[in-house]
């Protein structure tokens, strides 16, 4: 892919010479990234990039170029890669933690599709309507949180989303927060799915109705159309990629439920320029051409071309207010918190 756009891009600037290179995720932390210009990295990795002084902030570059579309960028995506005013990324690409649904359950029971703009109780009211014990059929399965590496990403997005809070600081946290009053209140209504309403299945449900897939149980219990409502990364496609049969029902898309404020999370990765640049203003037109692009396996994050009908036309309007919803309120979730992290 990269390759195609380097060649594209040299035929159009015969003063510049892109040159492609491959390497591991962690290797311009060693000495085989030396005389890079221009790297792509996740937002996972991104403050460690600015901590190791790896890049530099691009604020000059932006500031003198007028022609460089900084507000056609998703407002939360630029802010993923600020830090104390400074940007230092680009963004590239991002992949929104979305809800799917069954539409062919939700027609069986009789249960309205969800519109874009559902909360909690829309939620609610929908796993309780489609919730069958004689059938085995559950309302809602969580897909993230009964592997051998169990997530928690979706109980955080419930916290988020009614107000409340984990971390000090959500972009640059120095320590968590175990006693916010309104993360208690959203984590007793979350484990409420799969106890008290009973519309969610426990651990010990999901290996005896779906069988010990260690993390893909529940999507086996999907694929039975045992589950009417479930999460998981817009790319997946649902989780289609993770099993071995195709489905052959319908299924919808939609941002998480919305509560007392916006929050959606998205992996994202976002293009840099390193420090050792000898080629800054080259490595910045390479920069400017690749964000024009639709982008290789996630979601682009420029409104023009979320925007455009080549996008429209790749993967359908429902996908394309799902993606535009979602990108002006996105959020990282900073996985590498270390070890000197406090507590309050």
């Amino acid at each position: 892919y990269y390759q195609d756009l380097a060649d594209q891009f040299n035929q159009e600037n015969p003063n510049i010479t892109v040159e492609v290179g491959f390497s591991s995720l962690y290797s311009a932390f060693y000495e085989d990234e030396v005389g890079k210009d221009v790297l792509l990295i996740p937002d996972f990795i991104f403050p460690a990039f600015i901590n190791q002084e790896l890049i530099i902030p691009l604020d000059g570059l932006i500031q003198q170029d007028p022609d460089f579309p900084y507000d056609d960028f998703y407002s939360g995506m630029l802010d993923i890669y600020t830090r104390a005013g400074q940007s230092w990324a680009i963004p590239a690409s991002a992949d929104p933690y979305v809800f799917y649904y069954n539409k062919d359950l939700f027609d069986q029971a009789g249960v309205p599709y969800p519109k874009l703009d559902w909360n909690w109780d829309d939620f609610l009211n929908a796993a309780m309507g489609l919730r069958d014990p004689g059938t085995g059929i559950f309302g809602y399965g969580p897909t993230i949180i009964f592997g051998p590496d169990s997530d928690y990403l979706e109980s955080v997005v419930f916290i988020y989303q009614h107000g409340g809070k984990i971390l000090d600081d959500f972009k640059d946290p120095t320590y968590f927060v175990f006693d916010d009053p309104a993360a208690i209140e959203a984590l007793n209504w979350y484990s409420n799915l799969f106890t008290l309403l009973d519309v969610a299945p426990t651990k010990a449900q999901v290996l005896e109705s779906f069988g010990d897939y260690q993390n893909q149980s529940v999507y086996q219990g999907i694929a039975l159309e045992r589950i009417a409502i479930w999460s998981g990364l817009l790319s997946d496609s649902g989780g289609q990629s993770y099993l071995l049969a195709p489905w052959d029902f319908a299924i919808g898309v939609l941002p998480p439920p919305g509560d007392q404020q916006p929050f959606y999370l998205v992996l994202s990765s976002a293009y840099v320029m390193t420090a050792e640049s000898e080629h800054p203003e080259e490595a910045w037109q390479w920069i400017k051409f690749l964000t024009e692009k639709i982008g290789y396996g996630a979601y682009p994050v420029r409104r023009s071309v979320v925007q455009s009908k080549a996008f429209k036309d790749q993967v359908g309007a429902e996908i394309v207010e799902v993606v535009e919803l979602i990108m002006e309120d996105a959020q990282y979730f900073p996985t590498e918190l270390g070890d000197d992290i406090g507590r309050d």
